[in-house]
């Protein structure tokens, strides 16, 4: 056991509420830990209504993860917490390249506010951002619904984020991936995806990845054309090996094998175009 967490409250409401801000605030890595979990049990809407029996995990928290759906309210948290520690971390970008201003060109950046489309599974939202004057005061817009948003001071190395919303201390599990955040908040962990409008516009022209099983096959790592193939089917190549050569912008790459193992089928031959993610070379399963 690593902690007992113990709330209290004038009512229960209140001490279950300050139990999952509580836990909202733990930010443990390196052992595995039960904290989403319980704060799932929490924010359950059963749960918060008071409908508990024995068989409240087997049957609202069911092990295939076809548990309720965070509400909005929370996944509008979510949004605005990942869209807001995206925009910051590219105005430190944007701001340290300014002292080039001078040699390169460029503006002093907009005022705002800034647009961006964060990606939730299956849904996008409109966030918008406009600083209220003060670096830590910020009005945040999530699909229309305003939200007055203070920040404390950041230090974005670090992967626990206190936002007070609304009045409202909020307390958020972060990790960081380029576009690709991960949040933890209310017993929710999810990867939520923020692109600028530009990045959002195109990103509709990206393909789909393909869902491929990896271990038992090469996959292309970039757009090219197949110079060379140099193994057949039958043949036992060993990891590091060379098997294809590609041509990638004038400039031709070896593709590896990944595996030691036996080459069950040549999927390429010299003269194909390929792409990102498409299956050169599958080997014989173990």
């Amino acid at each position: 056991m690593l902690a007992k967490v113990i709330t209290w409250g004038k009512d229960r409401e209140e001490a279950r509420s300050r139990m999952v801000q509580a836990l909202d605030g733990y930010h443990i890595e390196g052992v595995l830990t039960n904290i989403d979990f319980a704060n799932q049990i929490l924010t359950h809407p059963e749960f918060i209504d008071g409908q508990l029996t024995t068989a409240f995990i087997p049957t609202h928290l069911p092990t295939d993860g076809a548990g309720p759906s965070p509400s909005d309210a929370v996944l509008h948290a979510m949004a605005l917490a990942a869209t807001l520690i995206y925009h910051l971390r590219e105005t430190l970008i944007y701001t340290s390249l300014l002292p080039l201003k001078s040699t390169v060109g460029g503006s002093d950046g907009s005022p705002g506010p800034h647009f961006y489309k964060t990606k939730f599974e299956e849904r996008s939202f409109t966030v918008s951002l406009e600083s209220k004057g003060e670096a830590s005061h910020w009005q945040i817009d999530v699909e229309g619904v305003s939200y007055e948003v203070q920040t404390p001071p950041l230090e974005l190395y670090r992967r626990r984020l206190k936002l007070t919303i609304d009045g409202q201390v909020r307390y958020f599990r972060m990790k960081y991936s380029g576009n690709f955040i991960e949040v933890a908040h209310s017993g929710v962990c999810r990867t939520l995806e923020v692109y600028n409008p530009r990045e959002w516009q195109l990103a509709g022209f990206m393909p789909e990845p393909m869902e491929t099983n990896q271990d038992n096959v090469l996959i292309c790592p970039m757009p090219g054309m197949v110079v060379e193939v140099k193994v057949q089917p039958g043949e036992m190549v060993f990891r590091g090996q060379e098997l294809i050569i590609l041509e990638s912008m004038k400039m031709e790459s070896a593709v590896a094998a990944p595996i030691d193992g036996v080459v069950e089928a040549v999927n390429v031959a010299s003269g194909d175009a390929v792409e990102t993610g498409s299956e050169l070379i599958r080997f014989v399963s173990s």
